[in-house]
C-alpha cells in the first residue's frame, strides 16, 4: 500500500505538465499495440454444437463465452453468428422454466428437477438458443489494423448499441465487453476486450492526466444506488436479478448490510448442464462450493424443517477487514475506500483481470462499484 501511495504521489507531481490525454493515446494506438497473444489459439463453437459440448469447451478454457460460426455446404465456413456467452446460455435455460413452481419445492426436488430439466437442455444447439450474442461484436481484421484502440472503445465498450450480432430483434442497445476479429475467410483471428484496454491504460499512466489521482467519491461513484442480494437468496433467482438488472455481478451483502462475497457469471464458469441443480443452492453456499471451501456456517436445517428462512451467521461478533471481505465464500475480492484514488482501482483491475472493484465504508458496507466499464468511460470524459 506505501508503493502504491509513493507512486500516487509520484503520478500528482508528474502529470501536470503532460499534454498527451487517453483520446490521443488510443486514437495513435492500434491493436497491434496490445501485443495480445491467444494462448492455444481462440476457441471457436459451431452452431451445430450442442449446449453441453458448448458448456465443456468453455469450462476446459476458463473462458466466458466464444464465438459461434456457422458450417456452411462442404463444410465451407459462414458468416460468424454471435457470441455464446454463459450468461446466454443460463437465461435461455431460465426462460424454459416457471420458478414460481421451482420454488415451491423442496430443496433437494428443486436440485433434482434442475438437474433433469439442465440434462435435457443439454442436448440443444447452439444455433436454437433464444439468446445468443448479448455480450460481443465482431469486426474485420483490415478495419481493426487501420482503425485506432480509441474507435473500438467508443464504438463498442461506451457507446450503447445493438450488437450486429445479436439474434434477437428487440434487444435494446448496450455496450459489450469483447470484441472478436475475423479475416476474410471468416476465421476469427484475436478477441479483444475491455480488460485488455484497461490492461493497456495502467501501463500508460501519465496519459490519464490528473483524473489518475482523484479519488472514487470525487469522480462520483460513491453513493449511487446498488443492486445487492442476500446469501441465502437461491442461486437461480440471483442470477435472473442480474440478467433483469443487466448486471454481470452483485455484491452478497448480511443482515447487517456487510460485504461478504460477490456473485457474478464468472462463478458459474464451471457449470455443466449435469449440475445445474446447484442453481437451487443459496447463493453463498454455491459461492463457496465453487471456491472450493467449506460453506459451515450456513444452517439449512430450519429451511428444510420449519419453512423459516436459511440463516447465515457469517459476520457475528466481529468486524472484517477489507483484507478478509470474500473470506467465507472462499474469495478474494477487490475492495477500495470512498478516498482511494482512480490509479489504485486501475491497478487492480489490470493486475488480477477483474471486472469490478467494491468500494466499501468504514463498516465494510458497499457504497459503490467501478467496473472496467466506468474505468474507460472517465479516462475518456476527462
Amino acid at each position: 500500500m506505501e508503493a502504491m501511495q509513493n507512486f500516487v504521489q509520484k503520478l500528482s507531481h508528474s502529470v501536470g505538465g503532460n499534454s498527451e490525454t487517453v483520446r490521443d493515446l488510443l486514437g495513435k494506438s492500434r491493436v497491434a499495440d496490445l501485443r495480445k497473444e491467444e494462448h492455444g489459439g481462440v476457441a471457436c463453437l459451431r452452431a451445430t454444437q450442442t449446449v453441453g459440448e458448448a458448456l465443456q469447451v468453455l469450462g476446459e478454457r476458463k473462458i466466458m463465452s466464444a464465438p459461434v460460426l456457422g458450417v456452411g455446404q462442404e463444410g465451407t465456413m459462414e458468416d460468424v453468428l454471435g457470441f455464446c456467452d454463459l450468461k446466454d446460455i443460463l437465461l435461455s435455460f431460465l426462460e424454459g422454466l416457471n420458478l414460481q413452481e421451482v420454488h415451491e419445492e423442496k430443496l433437494m426436488h428443486r436440485m433434482r428437477d434442475l438437474e433433469e430439466r439442465g440434462a435435457a437442455f443439454a442436448a440443444t444447439q447452439l444455433k436454437d438458443l433464444k439468446h445468443l450474442g448479448s455480450d460481443g461484436d465482431f469486426i474485420h481484421c483490415t478495419q481493426a489494423k487501420s482503425g485506432s484502440l480509441l474507435e473500438i472503445v467508443l464504438k463498442c465498450f461506451i457507446e450503447p448499441r445493438t450488437s450486429c450480432s445479436s439474434s434477437d430483434p428487440g434487444k435494446k442497445p448496450s455496450t459489450v465487453h469483447r470484441v472478436a476479429c475475423f479475416d476474410s475467410q471468416g476465421r476469427v483471428t484475436h478477441i479483444i476486450s475491455q480488460s485488455d484496454i484497461v490492461k493497456f491504460l495502467s501501463s500508460h499512466i501519465p496519459a490519464l492526466g490528473h483524473v489518475a489521482s482523484k479519488t472514487v467519491s470525487d469522480l462520483g461513484l460513491v453513493g449511487k444506488k446498488l443492486e445487492m442480494v442476500k446469501p441465502e437468496t437461491p442461486a437461480i433467482d440471483a442470477f435472473a436479478q442480474c440478467t433483469s438488472k443487466r448486471l454481470s455481478g452483485l455484491p452478497v451483502v448480511d443482515s447487517e448490510g456487510q460485504l461478504l462475497g460477490n456473485f457474478g457469471i464468472t462463478d458459474l464458469r464451471s457449470i455443466n448442464p449435469e449440475h445445474f441443480g446447484a442453481l437451487a443452492l443459496p447463493v453463498a453456499e454455491l459461492l463457496a462450493l465453487e471456491h472450493h471451501t467449506e460453506f459451515a456456517r450456513f444452517n439449512r436445517r430450519s429451511s428444510e424443517t420449519d419453512g423459516a428462512p436459511a440463516r447465515h451467521r457469517f459476520v457475528e461478533e466481529r468486524r472484517k477487514t477489507c483484507a478478509e471481505l470474500g473470506r467465507d465464500v472462499g474469495q478474494t475480492l477487490l475492495v477500495v475506500k470512498p478516498d482511494s484514488k482512480l490509479v489504485e482501482v486501475l491497478d487492480m483491475l489490470a493486475k488480477r483481470r477483474s471486472h469490478r472493484v467494491y468500494i466499501v465504508d468504514g463498516d465494510n458496507k458497499p457504497v459503490g462499484v467501478v467496473t472496467c466499464t466506468d474505468v474507460l468511460s472517465l479516462a475518456l470524459r476527462h
